[in-house]
C-alpha cells in the first residue's frame, strides 16, 4: 500500500547496473527475507531466500536488460528496477 511506498528502505542493492554479481545489504537481519528478480514483461527470473544481512547473487546468467528487483522483508515488500548489461 502506500504507507509501503513511503517507508524508508532498510536495504541497499549494488552495483546497479551489474553484469556479473549483485549484492543485497540489509540494515537489520530478520527472519524472513527474500528476493525476486522480474524481467520487465513480468517473468519470474530469480527467487532466494535471504539469511545473512548481507547477501550476494550471481546474475552473469541473466541476458541484459531491465529487471525489477522485489525485496521482502518484516512483511513488507520493497520494489526496485535493476539494470544488467553485458
Amino acid at each position: 500500500g502506500i504507507d509501503q511506498i513511503n517507508q524508508k528502505s532498510n536495504f541497499n542493492i549494488y552495483p546497479n547496473p551489474t553484469s556479473d554479481k549483485l549484492t543485497i545489504e540489509f540494515d537489520k537481519k530478520t527472519a524472513d527475507q527474500k528476493i525476486k528478480i522480474y524481467n520487465a514483461v513480468g517473468k519470474l527470473m530469480l527467487s532466494e531466500a535471504i539469511d545473512n544481512k548481507t547477501h550476494t547473487l550471481s546474475v552473469h546468467h541473466l541476458p541484459s536488460g531491465i529487471y525489477y528487483v522485489e525485496l521482502y522483508q518484516n512483511n513488507s515488500k520493497h520494489l526496485q528496477k535493476l539494470v544488467i548489461t553485458k
